[in-house]
C-alpha cells in the first residue's frame, strides 16, 4: 500500500512520511502534472521520482529512510514523553555502566558527565533518542555536527559539578541544585515553540521528532520502565560493591581492605599498634601538659575529600590497675568532644583481644550532618590510650569506610 500527495502526486510507503512531505509540498493542485500520455513521455517525469532520493546523503544517521528524506526539511516537536523516556534510557545506560566498572567516586563523577556532554555526538543520536525516534539537528534541518550536540549539553552536564560541593553544603542540598537545572531546561522545552531548552539556543539547535507515528503516550510507560531499572539496578550493584568489595582476614580485631579507597598499612612503633590507612598520614608528635607532668603524644592523620582520619597513642603517666580503668576509659572521651556544641550519640564498652575500650558516634556542632565515630582502647601493659576517630560529612561519606579503619586496629 502506497500513499500519495494530493498536491504534486509522489507517492511514500509510509502515511507519515507523506504528511512531512505535504507540510513544505510546494505545489499547488492547479499545477497537478497531467498523467503521463505517449505524446508528452519523453518530456516527462514523474514527480515521485524527483520527491524520494534513491540513496540518502552521507551525514544521515541510519535508520532513516529515503521517504523521511523527502520530507526531512518539516519539522515535528516532539511530545513530553518521547523527552523525558530518551533522557532516562540514557541515564540508566550510564549509572548502570559506572555502578558495575565501581572506579571509585570521583572516576565515576567524570565517566558520567563525559557522557552527559558526548551521547548525541554519534549521528546526532544518543541511545535514547535512537530508541524514540528524535534527532538533533540544525536550524536549516540538517543532522547536528558532533561540536554542536556536545555544546548543547553543557547545560546539563555543569550542573553536575555541584555535586562536588556536597561535603560543604551537605548531598542532599547539592542534589538539589544539580537536579533544578535539569528541571528548568525541561519546562523551556514545553514552553518554547519548537520545543527548544537553553543548551540549544546556545548551539543553534533543536529535537526532531522523525518517528511521529510513534504516539508519545507509549514512551510514558517506557520512562517509568527506565525509573524502575535504573533504581533496581542502582540499589542491587551498590549493595553488591558493599558486600564484595571488602575482604575479611583473621587476626586481633581483623582487617579490610575497600575497594573505594586505596588502604595502606601502617605501624606505630611509638604507639604500639598498626592499623590501615586510605593513604599515608602525616605523623605528628607532641607533649602536653598535665599538672606537673607531660603527657606525649604521637598521632597519625590523614585527610580525605569528605572525612579526616586520626589515630594516636597517649602514654598514660599513673598506674592503671582493674580498678580505675572504667574511669580512666570514661574521662578519655574528652579527647573526641572539642566544640561544647558536640553530642554524643551513642557509646558502648567493648574489647579487643585483652585491651578494653569504649565506642563512640557522635554529631558534631560545626556544620550540615556532620559525624564522628570513635574507638578508644587502654593498653595497662604498656601504659598508653589508642584513640581512634573518623570525622565526616553523612551526605559524602561512605561510613564503611569508617568501619574498616576502625576494625583493622592491632594492638601489640
Amino acid at each position: 500500500m502506497s500513499f500519495k500527495c494530493d498536491k504534486c502526486g509522489a507517492e511514500f510507503e509510509k502515511e507519515f512520511a507523506m504528511k512531512m512531505h505535504n507540510k513544505v509540498c510546494g505545489t499547488k493542485p492547479a499545477e497537478r502534472p497531467k498523467p503521463q500520455t505517449a505524446g508528452n513521455a519523453s518530456a516527462f517525469k514523474p514527480a515521485a521520482a524527483n520527491s524520494v532520493p534513491a540513496s540518502l546523503p552521507a551525514n544521515v544517521p541510519a535508520g532513516i529512510s529515503a521517504g523521511q528524506m523527502a520530507g526531512a526539511s518539516s519539522f515535528t516537536v516532539p511530545g513530553p514523553n518521547k523527552r523525558i523516556c530518551a533522557y532516562l534510557i540514557d541515564s540508566t545506560i550510564i549509572v548502570t555502566f559506572t555502578n558495575i566498572i565501581n572506579l571509585g567516586a570521583i572516576i565515576n563523577f567524570i565517566l558520567q558527565t563525559a557522557f552527559i556532554l558526548c551521547r548525541d555526538a554519534n549521528n546526532a543520536q544518543g541511545p535514547g533518542k535512537k530508541f524514540v525516534g528524535l534527532i538533533v539537528e540544525t536550524d536549516a534541518g540538517s543532522s547536528a555536527e558532533p561540536q554542536k550536540c556536545i555544546l548543547r549539553n553543557v547545560t546539563l552536564a555543569l550542573p553536575s559539578l555541584l555535586l562536588l560541593l556536597a561535603p560543604f553544603i551537605g548531598g542532599s542540598i547539592a542534589a538539589l541544585l544539580c537536579v533544578a537545572p535539569v528541571i528548568v531546561e525541561y519546562i523551556m522545552t514545553r514552553k518554547n515553540s519548537e520545543g527548544r531548552r537553553i543548551g540549544d539556543m546556545i548551539a543553534g539547535t533543536r529535537v526532531n521528532d522523525i518517528a511521529p507515528e510513534k504516539s508519545d503516550s507509549q514512551f510514558f510507560w517506557y520512562g517509568l520502565l527506565a525509573i524502575i531499572l535504573c533504581v533496581v539496578l542502582s540499589t542491587y550493584l551498590g549493595s553488591g560493591m558493599k558486600q564484595h568489595d571488602f575482604v575479611g582476614n583473621s587476626g586481633n580485631g581483623g582487617s579490610y581492605q575497600a575497594a573505594a579507597m586505596k588502604w595502606e598499612s601502617y605501624n606505630s612503633t611509638a604507639g604500639g599498634y598498626s592499623i590501615m590507612m586510605p593513604g599515608k598520614p602525616e605523623e605528628k608528635k607532641e607533649e602536653i601538659p598535665a599538672g606537673n607532668v607531660k603527657i606525649m603524644t604521637n598521632a597519625a592523620i590523614i585527610k580525605t575529600g569528605a572525612a579526616e582520619f586520626v589515630s594516636m597513642a597517649m602514654d598514660f603517666p599513673g598506674a592503671i590497675s582493674e580498678n580505675n580503668i572504667d574511669k580512666i576509659l570514661d574521662s578519655a572521651k574528652g579527647n573526641l568532644i572539642a566544640d561544647p556544641n558536640d553530642k554524643i550519640d551513642s557509646e558502648r564498652k567493648i574489647t579487643l583481644g585483652v585491651h578494653q575500650g569504649r565506642e563512640y558516634k557522635m554529631s558534631l556542632g560545626r556544620g550540615h550532618n556532620f559525624k564522628m565515630q570513635g574507638k578508644i582502647f587502654i593498653n595497662v601493659k604498656g601504659r598508653k590510650l589508642i584513640i581512634l576517630s573518623v570525622q565526616y560529612n553523612g551526605d559524602a561519606f561512605d561510613e564503611a569506610n569508617a568501619a574498616t579503619f576502625m576494625n583493622s586496629l592491632k594492638i601489640y
